[in-house]
């Protein structure tokens, strides 16, 4: 296994992952990392976090890496510059996903995607000048398979989940909360299989 440890090892995480070969583990140790330029993540690797880490930036997650995991870490990221996975299969476990500002949202992905959200929250973030929400906080789009297991999904401007395109969808032990418009926003050819879930406070 070949783990390469922030600041131990390295002081950034565009120098982490120059450095990491494929299966790699990208171990962050508590505490506050902030970057503006977006990180593309071209290899497979495997993102953790000790208790406490979060993580500032966006990210780019690119098909050519195959895939990756990101487990026990908390992403901040400007709406429209957030987490956004072209292709590949992806595991986001036990992390919080926050983002902010007038973009678009928080997760999203596209193409061929296969994205696993488990345990996890992804959700708008509160700043020194009131709570600046995403519009959405989940986006599943082209021909993505997206599964949402005992997650939450809460406080956008808009929906909490958008499925779109041909995306198949599978939503099972989650919560949408707290959301201006509809919880769960389908279109075109989008499938959606929602079990023991709950949908509660979205105004639409």
């Amino acid at each position: 296994a070949w783990t390469i440890t922030l600041p131990d090892d390295c002081r950034t995480l565009q120098e982490a992952l120059d450095m990491a070969k494929d299966d790699s583990e990208i171990r962050f140790r508590s505490g506050y990392y902030a970057w503006k330029t977006p990180v593309e993540v071209r290899k497979r690797v495997r993102v953790t976090g000790e208790p406490g880490v979060v993580l500032h930036g966006p990210w780019t997650l690119d098909e050519c890496a195959g895939g990756g995991r990101f487990e026990n870490v908390t992403c901040i990221t400007a709406c429209g510059q957030g987490l956004h996975i072209r292709g590949g299969r992806w595991h986001f476990l036990r992390c919080t996903l926050r983002g902010y500002g007038e973009g678009v949202c928080v997760l999203s992905c596209g193409g061929e995607t296969e994205l696993v959200l488990e345990k996890s929250r992804v959700c708008g973030l509160n700043v020194d000048t009131g709570l600046w929400k995403p519009y959405t906080c989940l986006l599943a789009a082209g021909s993505s398979t997206v599964k949402v297991l005992g997650s939450t999904l809460q406080d956008a401007s808009g929906y909490g989940m958008h499925v779109t395109n041909k995306a198949v969808c599978k939503i099972e032990k989650s919560e949408i909360l707290r959301h201006y418009k509809a919880g769960l926003k389908l279109d075109q050819d989008a499938d959606v299989l929602m079990t023991n879930s709950l949908m509660r406070d979205n105004t639409a």
